[in-house]
């Protein structure tokens, strides 16, 4: 959904936030959303490609090392598609968060007054893809990180600064383990891999805290838990708006899954900031009273536990 300033955190949140990078593709002018809408309504409608559930619902199910690979190679053949009715002061990837916004706003009208800059809040949501495809490493030209090595003296460990990959050499490396020379032929020959092995790439519980946060900052616009389980069909459709015939069934199931879980972390983070803001508004009283219950109940417990 991704409003177009839901990267800068309000001062009343609650603890523990920080900035994300925003997609670096540079974009001028204005365009309407519905330029997009008519590029290829045929090919949405075709029977021919995978089906878009109304609804996918949050799922604490992580995607697999496969799924995650998937995830990333879409995003990055997204970012190399330019569409004929694109228009041309736009990225590939804004042009997706354009799409994006075209079939939320389809699967419900009502949430367009949300949505006041929606040619910003497109680049807002494709640097936040952006982001969480190559989660939780921030990239950038001039990007590093520390990381900890080995000391081989006094068993003392070496902070030592660390370049960030960037999305395109992750899969570039990852490209070398399989014989694939078209999209179609990756996408296939890592969804029938056995791969076990852990993201090297990223950091779960990091990603986990960005997605409550994010889900928090959603607080702020209104933004309803029941409208998360609409992101995941607008981010189908609008992949299958932009990749055409290459939107195979592996694509809409490893995005599927990926979204599923994302949005059950936003949920929670929004859930959490909504409980925290109701709690803040309680007259001091009432805040008393519930916590000498607490209190109270948590000492029953005890008790009950000693006994």
């Amino acid at each position: 959904m991704i409003p177009s300033d839901s990267f800068s955190t309000p001062s009343t949140t609650c603890p523990s936030t920080s900035s994300c990078s925003l997609d670096d593709s540079t974009a001028t002018g204005s365009m309407s959303v519905s330029n997009t809408k008519n590029a290829a309504k045929s090919l949405i409608d075709s029977s021919t490609s995978p089906p878009i559930a109304a609804r996918i619902y949050p799922n604490e199910t992580p995607p697999t090392q496969a799924q995650i690979d998937i995830v990333r190679y879409t995003w990055e053949r997204v970012s190399e598609i330019h569409l004929d009715t694109d228009d041309s002061t736009v990225s590939a990837t804004h042009a997706f968060g354009l799409a994006f916004y075209d079939a939320l706003f389809a699967l419900d009208p009502s949430l367009k007054p949300l949505f006041t800059n929606i040619f910003q809040q497109a680049r807002a949501l494709a640097g936040m893809v952006s982001y969480i495809t190559r989660s939780p490493n921030v990239t950038g030209p001039n990007k590093s990180r520390l990381s900890s090595s080995p000391d081989g003296g006094c068993g003392m460990n070496n902070a030592k600064l660390k370049k960030v990959p960037t999305i395109r050499e992750i899969n570039a490396r990852k490209r070398k383990e399989t014989n694939a020379t078209t999209f179609e032929e990756l996408v296939s020959s890592v969804a029938t891999s056995d791969t076990k092995a852990e993201d090297e790439e990223g950091d779960p519980e990091q990603l986990l805290h960005k997605l409550r946060e994010l889900g928090a900052r959603h607080y702020f616009y209104n933004v309803e838990p029941r409208y998360l389980a609409l992101v995941g069909p607008a981010v189908l459709s609008a992949l299958k708006l932009r990749l055409g015939k290459e939107f195979l069934p592996e694509v809409a199931e490893a995005w599927t899954r990926a979204h599923a879980y994302a949005a059950y972390h936003m949920k929670i983070g929004l859930e959490s900031q909504a409980a925290w803001e109701q709690d803040r508004q309680k007259p001091a009283s009432l805040k008393m009273n519930s916590a000498s219950n607490t209190t109270h109940q948590n000492s029953v417990k005890s008790n009950c536990l000693i006994q």
